[in-house]
């Protein structure tokens, strides 16, 4: 090789040569040209996905953004639906709406009616219970209040339902209540403890609502008024005066500058008010200048006085008897289906003397036996027969029920008890139909008592004491039930276990009316 080819060669050689440095920064290059290429193949095969998830996101966002406006369309058109009465579309409403989670408290109470309407009662009290252990504490006192009214909707046919209406309610109050919602708390809680002839109690409720209503401050004085019926009603009469003047004056200055009848509230308030006086004839004339009544509001407004003038009357030890038979048969005679009217009469004729021949007593006996006695009214007068000892009636009662409704357990034992406690006594009889009771109530343990009482008048005491020992955890402090087991140990010769309820015994109150069947034969 020539002199000059060499050089060119290794010049060539030279040329392609690099120091280790530079080699890595190549090898770099190359591997950043590798990953960059790299990097844009994944990113251009990832577009489509990419694309793909924005896609899957923007129509979930509509999807969800429509089931929203859905759901709140539903939610507007809900009430609407019920007004009509549609509950099975109600049904389908609240079911799409609790999947959504966006369930606010009219709902709940919304779907409560529905399942009402649809009679499951039970799913219903089941579904609002559930829910108020998860409400938080801010809702939890209005969940409670709204939940007590709809089972105080339910307590005339349960009345088990007023309770735990009452308790809702405590607890509602105790929670801390809007203005509004405890207003209305207080009302109803006054209510039931006016009902229940608690009337110092429904005053400290009302009390302090006393200066923000008329309407309230009329409520009190009538309780006030019914408290002290049957003592010096003078100071109650006196605040009684004081609304009633003061009512009167604001009415009649509305009428005179505004031409502004009176309210139906405020002439309601004006009708207790009179009653309160014993003025309550003078009516029509206080008002004669205030507004003209169409027939139909007077008949309205005469029979809101009779009912407070009835209301006054059963509140006293001793009612005026021909003033309430007046109103009650009165009533009766324009409805004679009217359930209030029917169970206040039942109640004056069983404060009447057997065999009375008073024109209410007359009336009810007749009611009593005739085929459009409602077995539930039966139902009723045969219970008060039995809290006043008056057996004979209680067994003709209950026994003319099982005629118009065999297979009626509660009538079964309860005729069954009058045979064991009064002449002429059918122990076979009577344990005939505690059997049959079980069977329409099985383990019902009132039935168990009555049958343990048959039991152990007809000398079987071990049966007898095996009932009724089942029964006395639920029956702790009857006096009828320890005062049988005291005789059933005796005459089984436990002494130690007889001590046992007769302590207990020493310490009840013995029930009137019991001479005839305390002591076994």
């Amino acid at each position: 090789m020539s002199e000059s080819g060499s050089r060119r060669t290794k010049s060539r050689r030279y040329a392609v040569s690099t120091s280790p440095a530079e080699r890595n920064n190549s090898s770099k290059k190359s591997i950043t040209n590798f990953s960059y290429k790299r990097l844009m193949f994944w990113f251009v095969l990832s577009i489509p996905a990419v694309f793909g998830v924005l896609t899957c996101i923007t129509t979930i966002a509509r999807l969800n953004e429509r089931q929203r406006s859905t759901n709140d369309n539903l939610r507007s058109l809900w009430p609407e639906v019920i007004a009509d009465g549609k509950w099975k579309d109600s049904y389908l409403i609240a079911r799409r709406l609790i999947a959504s989670r966006r369930f606010e408290i009219p709902d709940f109470m919304a779907y409560f009616d529905t399942l009402i309407a649809l009679g499951d009662q039970a799913e219903a009290i089941a579904f609002l219970n559930s829910f108020e252990r998860s409400k938080p504490a801010s809702e939890l006192p209005i969940f409670r209040l709204k939940f007590a009214e709809r089972l105080m909707q339910l307590a005339p046919a349960d009345p088990e339902k007023l309770s735990d209406a009452v308790n809702l309610i405590r607890q509602a109050l105790a929670g801390g209540l809007p203005r509004k919602e405890d207003f209305l708390a207080r009302r109803l809680l006054a209510s039931q403890a006016y009902a229940s002839a608690d009337y110092d109690r429904a005053i400290d409720l009302l009390k302090p609502l006393e200066n923000e209503s008329v309407d309230i401050a009329v409520e009190l004085a009538w309780i006030r008024w019914i408290k002290d019926i049957d003592g010096d009603t003078t100071a109650a009469r006196s605040e009684a005066k004081r609304i009633f003047d003061e009512l009167m004056r604001q009415v009649s200055q509305r009428k005179k500058f505004r031409l502004v009848n009176p309210t139906p509230q405020e002439l309601a308030d004006i009708e207790m008010l009179l009653v309160i006086l014993g003025r309550d004839q003078e009516f029509f004339d206080v008002i004669r200048e205030l507004i003209v009544l169409s027939p139909a509001e007077r008949d309205r407004a005469k029979a809101e006085l009779q009912e407070y003038r009835l209301n006054a009357e059963f509140k006293k030890k001793n009612p005026e008897a021909a003033l309430v038979a007046q109103i009650l048969l009165g009533k009766l005679a324009e409805a004679p289906g009217d359930v209030n009217a029917l169970q206040q009469a039942i109640t004056v004729w069983a404060s009447l003397p057997p065999g009375s021949d008073a024109p209410i007593a007359k009336w009810v006996n007749e009611y009593l036996a005739s085929d459009q006695a409602d077995v539930a009214q039966m139902h009723f007068a045969g219970d008060i027969c039995r809290r006043l000892s008056r057996w004979d009636d209680a067994r003709r009662i209950y026994t003319r029920i099982l005629e118009k409704s065999p297979g009626d357990f509660v009538a079964e034992n309860n005729l069954a008890e009058t045979l064991y406690k009064t002449r002429p006594f059918d122990y076979a009889k009577a344990i005939a139909l505690t059997d049959n009771a079980l069977k329409g109530s099985p383990g019902n343990v009132a039935i168990l008592e009555t049958r343990g009482q048959v039991l152990a008048r007809m000398g079987k005491y071990q049966e007898a004491i095996d009932v009724l020992e089942k029964c006395i955890a639920h029956y702790p402090k009857d006096w009828n039930l320890r005062n049988t087991l005291v005789q059933l140990y005796e005459r089984t010769r436990d002494e130690v276990v007889a001590e046992g309820h007769r302590r207990v015994l020493a310490e009840l109150e013995r029930p009137p009316g019991t001479e005839a069947f305390a002591n076994l034969p």
